[in-house]
């Protein structure tokens, strides 16, 4: 996995949490 799919995937995470 690279660098920017990881961010994006932490991104999408915090978003999920965050949003609820």
């Amino acid at each position: 996995m690279s660098q920017l799919e990881a961010l994006l995937g932490e991104v999408e995470f915090r978003t999920f949490w965050l949003g609820d």
